[in-house]
């Protein structure tokens, strides 16, 4: 306690109020709701929570009646901390996978704004989306790539080279934290229909960590704050993706299978009819008003270990030696 301190009790006191404060604001959500797979009479609202029980969702149609689902929780095994990550990070305590939450809203109105809000464990959630237009209208979409996020990073400044050659041991002002926060404001002030991260989202698929930075920078607890709980956020594998980390066997099997289910269990995208199932979720095609987006997993190229290859010991299509 600090010395100036010449109450204890209310010194006390208000440390306790501050720890419930947290407490209370991210109690129900491990991620806060955000949104998935637009479409001119649908939307797919998503979550994760720390507990198995059952959370609300209430949103109000074009009438304004206030219409409430239950959602159904998942254990979401794939989103689990690694050994590695365990005894470094967490001294063996680390949190247990989280719960998923999905309701898919069907039967909207084409480009119609909703709120809506989520209840989980005590938490509360409000904002509010708008569905693709049916019709051929001016949208505005942005695509970035390589965001590559991972904890490490904060605090970190990369070389930046002066073509001049005046300065020497340049770096880059910003660290990747700051810079990609920056990066967003940008974006969100653009307000765009939808976003879509065109690979690469986190340094390392395998590691959880890296994961928890990438939705922390796109969600809030505020749904005010939070630029995935408004804005359609739409992706793509990548190479990255597939990349258990450099503590975890890099670019192995199934190790690589592994990391790339985290991706999966994150977003929803349309169904793409595969006749086998395992490669759902990586390449679709979604339509949104005038715009057609085919999104591929282009990971992995034969023949093996050659410099076509980008990603060695990956199981590829049709690829004996993958």
């Amino acid at each position: 306690m600090p010395k100036h301190v010449k109450n204890p009790f209310l010194f006390f006191f208000l440390m306790f109020l501050m720890v419930s404060r947290i407490t209370v604001a991210h109690c129900g959500f491990r991620i806060p709701p955000y949104l998935q797979n637009p479409a001119p009479d649908a939307m797919t609202i998503m979550w994760f929570s720390d507990k198995n029980n059952p959370g609300n969702l209430l949103y109000r149609d074009i009438s304004g009646s206030e219409i409430r689902f239950s959602s159904t929780p998942v254990l979401a095994d794939a989103l689990a901390y690694s050994s590695w990550e365990n005894a470094i990070y967490f001294t063996g305590k680390a949190p247990a996978p989280p719960y998923l939450h999905r309701i898919r809203l069907t039967g909207l109105q084409p480009n119609t704004t909703y709120t809506y809000k989520v209840e989980q464990d005590g938490a509360d959630f409000s904002a509010s989306f708008t569905t693709a237009p049916q019709e051929d209208r001016s949208i505005r979409f942005i695509v970035y790539a390589d965001s590559e996020t991972e904890p490490e990073s904060t605090g970190l400044h990369a070389d930046w080279y002066d073509p001049s050659g005046v300065v020497s041991n340049r770096v880059y002002p910003l660290d990747q934290t700051k810079g990609y926060a920056n990066n967003l404001e940008v974006i969100r002030s653009r307000q765009p229909d939808f976003i879509i991260v065109a690979g690469d989202l986190v340094e390392s698929g395998g590691e959880q960590r890296d994961w928890d930075e990438f939705w922390r920078h796109i969600t809030d607890p505020d749904g005010t704050l939070s630029l995935a709980g408004q804005v359609p956020y739409l992706a793509s594998v990548g190479n990255h993706e597939y990349y258990e980390g450099p503590q975890l066997g890099q670019y192995n099997q199934p190790g690589s299978e592994r990391a790339v289910a985290r991706y999966r269990t994150y977003f929803e995208f349309p169904a793409n009819n595969a006749p086998d199932s395992e490669q759902e979720e990586r390449y679709y095609r979604l339509d949104y008003g005038p715009v057609t987006l085919i999104v591929l997993d282009v990971a992995n190229d034969s023949p093996h270990k050659s410099d076509k290859d980008t990603n060695f010991y990956l199981l590829g299509e049709n690829d004996t030696d993958g």
